[in-house]
This record gives structure tokens, C-alpha cells and sequence, in this order.
């Protein structure tokens, strides 16, 4: 199985490709739904992403980034991510939510992103 996760704001998108038991990292533009197009977006995940990728078939992908906690600005990266990578099961949360994730699992606790935008929440374990 291979797992595509990705932290993503306004100016860059950090992956990592999970696959084999090993990691892959790699970055690509910033893939923000509110600053992009439609046609932006897909033209940026095809170019940064799969040809990073080098054919690999991807069967889960995980996207936490700015701009997806609406839910019509998520449809259009949905769509976007969905066009490249078709036979893929896909994830997009906030990149709040990522940044809580990766703080502190299912434990509860404040997380805060420092970057070209900031944010903070209070995590309960689940959101």
C-alpha cells in the first residue's frame, strides 16, 4: 500500500510518499484552494506532484491544507487532486486539523501554525 500525506499552505506543499516501509519526501507549490483556479491547482499537482512521484500508484492520499475547511474551496481541490490521481481513495481536512494531528495524535492540546498565515485551535482528540 502506498500512502501520499501532504501539509500544504498558500506558498509551498511539503509530501511525503509512504510506500515499502520507507519515506519519500518531496515539496511542490502551495496548493491553497482560495488563491488558485481549478485548472491552477490541477496544472501544479501534475506538474510538483506526479512528476515526483515516478509512476507510483497511489491508493490513499492525505491533504491537510489552508484553505480546505470550506467546503466548496475542498470540492475544487477535491476535483483537482481527483483528476490526477483517479483511482486514488482521498482525504483533504484543514491544515489546522494536520497540524493537531501531527501534535498530538489523539490526545488532546493547542496547536498553532506559524507561517505566511497563522492559526491556532484547541484539539480535542478527533477535531
Amino acid at each position: 500500500m502506498s500512502i501520499l500525506i501532504a501539509d500544504s499552505g498558500s506558498t509551498k506543499t511539503e509530501w511525503v510518499l509512504i510506500q515499502n516501509g520507507e519515506k519519500e519526501y518531496f515539496n511542490s507549490d502551495g496548493l491553497n484552494p482560495y488563491f488558485r483556479t481549478h485548472g491552477q491547482l490541477s496544472e501544479a499537482i501534475k506538474n510538483g506532484v506526479k512528476s515526483s512521484l515516478k509512476n507510483s500508484k497511489i491508493d490513499k492520499i492525505h491533504f491537510y491544507g489552508s484553505g480546505s475547511g470550506n467546503a466548496s474551496r475542498k470540492a475544487i481541490l477535491q476535483n483537482a487532486i481527483r483528476e490526477n490521481f483517479p483511482d486514488s481513495e482521498i482525504f483533504i481536512e484543514s491544515d489546522m486539523l494536520g497540524a493537531a494531528i501531527a501534535c498530538f495524535g489523539n490526545n488532546e492540546g493547542v496547536a498553532c501554525i506559524l507561517g505566511t498565515g497563522s492559526n491556532s485551535c484547541l484539539y480535542d482528540g478527533e477535531k
